[in-house]
């Protein structure tokens, strides 16, 4: 490519005290991530060579597959579930094999709410109330299972769920992790006055229903230390009648960054754009998170260099995912 063509998409960042050497993010954004059989819910090797080789092809950072942090959020064997020791190892093997070429790796830490599945651990959803997944969310249209509403026993060994499989993560070599927010998964659906129906500390209110979230920040934080990134992604579910839209992006992002403990954000819609699509779809979600004096990470439809540079030079992001 000619000298200078997209000087600030290969421009490195530096983001608590972490250098990344350019502004390229890949995210895994499957379920069906873990082994087979004795390798059932954990990182596979395969994995590291996956990994491994787009770390080669010249990422700058990659945020990892979806860990389901709790047995209530792992719908299949192939979900891996961050839940115990049993993923350090497995992670310390694909940590490396990025790092060997100097790309930064972040772990996405989620829980599936009420779009996860009840056959494999038999175990119930939970959820902030009980409300099924609304048609036209990713689950199949007419919802799913009804959910549990989570009583405050159930919140707290959330949060400890969430801030054990940090740590873990830490430990394996992880150069931070990533909070989903996002997407209509549990904390989304504490953020979601569509799916937030509480009367207690934790609904109602906007203030409310951020709880949860600012809780485990909060927890996530200590646990992990002040070295490694913590980020968040956040999203809107707009194509739901009465549930979040862009307007609620830039408040949400503010008090995320007023915590102090967040060092970016990362924004994405419910749905994934599409081929018909202008390329740079769904980045006013990116720009209306900027308030929060935060970087961001724009995910939606890039169609090649000349997009990606382009959002950056708009000041839209600080760092492009595909």
């Amino acid at each position: 490519m000619p000298e200078g063509q997209f000087d600030r998409l290969f421009e490195p960042l530096r983001i608590r005290g972490v250098e990344i050497p350019n502004r390229i993010v890949a995210s895994g954004l499957g379920w069906t991530w873990a082994g087979m059989d004795a390798e059932q819910t954990l990182p596979p090797a395969a994995l590291a060579q996956f990994w491994g080789a787009r770390a080669a092809g010249g990422l700058g950072l990659i945020v990892s597959e979806s860990q389901s942090v709790h047995p209530t959020s792992t719908p299949t064997p192939r979900v891996i579930e961050n839940s115990s020791d049993a993923v350090i190892e497995p992670y310390r093997v694909i940590t490396a094999a990025v790092h060997e070429h100097g790309t930064k790796i972040v772990a996405q830490l989620n829980h599936y709410g009420h779009l996860g599945g009840t056959g494999f651990h038999l175990l119930p959803l939970w959820a902030p109330s009980a409300v099924r997944a609304p048609a036209g969310s990713r689950f199949a249209a007419g919802g799913g299972v009804l959910p549990h509403a989570m009583d405050q026993a159930d919140i707290d060994e959330m949060v400890e769920a969430f801030a054990a499989a940090a740590g873990r993560d830490i430990e394996a070599g992880f150069d931070g992790v990533e909070l989903n927010a996002a997407e209509g998964f549990l904390i989304a659906e504490f953020l979601s006055p569509l799916t937030n129906h509480r009367d207690d500390a934790y609904g109602g209110s906007v203030e409310a229903r951020r709880l949860f979230l600012t809780q485990l920040i909060s927890a996530v934080r200590e646990r992990i230390g002040a070295e490694p990134l913590l980020g968040v992604r956040i999203g809107t579910d707009s194509y739901l009648e009465d549930g979040l839209t862009v307007d609620d992006i830039g408040p949400l992002a503010t008090a995320i960054g007023a915590t102090g403990a967040v060092d970016y954000l990362s924004t994405t819609p419910l749905h994934l754009p599409h081929m018909g699509q202008q390329p740079g779809a769904f980045s006013e979600l990116a720009n209306a998170a900027r308030g929060a004096g935060l970087p961001v990470i724009y995910f939606g439809w890039v169609d090649g260099p000349e997009t990606a540079e382009s959002l950056l030079e708009t000041g839209i992001c600080d760092l492009v995912g595909m």
